[in-house]
């Protein structure tokens, strides 16, 4: 009876080592990959992750990566049309005019995808027609 318990406190032991190991390797990969989840967030229109990742410590300028087929997090909110998310990236000091690895900025993108009250937003906050 008493190895029985030697036993099952060994194995609750080695379980709750490997969830604590898990989290903490999740929430690296989290911190090294958060301006690249970030953008993906605000495309995505998922507010609460990007203000959760915001406080992490990202540059709401910079693009998710260095290749050619990566975004910044305001090209990728007006391309889909994402309002809430252009307003909070405007606020925390995003580039109204910033071109991406595109060379587009965030009003072409929104006025070629039709999204009217995008346009209007970016506009408002200043942005240029051309690059």
């Amino acid at each position: 009876m008493k190895t029985l318990r030697v036993i099952a406190v060994r194995i609750l032991a080695l379980l709750v080592t490997l969830v604590f190991a898990l989290a903490v390797s999740f929430g690296a990969h989290i911190y090294r990959n958060r301006q690249g989840i970030f953008a993906e967030a605000a495309f995505r229109g998922d507010f609460f992750r990007m203000k959760a990742l915001y406080r992490l410590g990202i540059d709401v300028n910079a693009a998710r990566c260095q290749f050619r087929n990566c975004f910044t997090p305001l090209w990728g909110a007006a391309y889909a049309g994402r309002d809430d998310e252009i307003r909070f990236l405007l606020e925390r000091g995003a580039d109204v005019n910033g071109n991406t690895n595109f060379d587009s900025t965030a009003l072409m993108v929104a006025v070629y995808k039709r999204h009217d009250s995008t346009a209007r937003l970016l506009r408002d906050a200043g942005a240029r027609e051309g690059p």
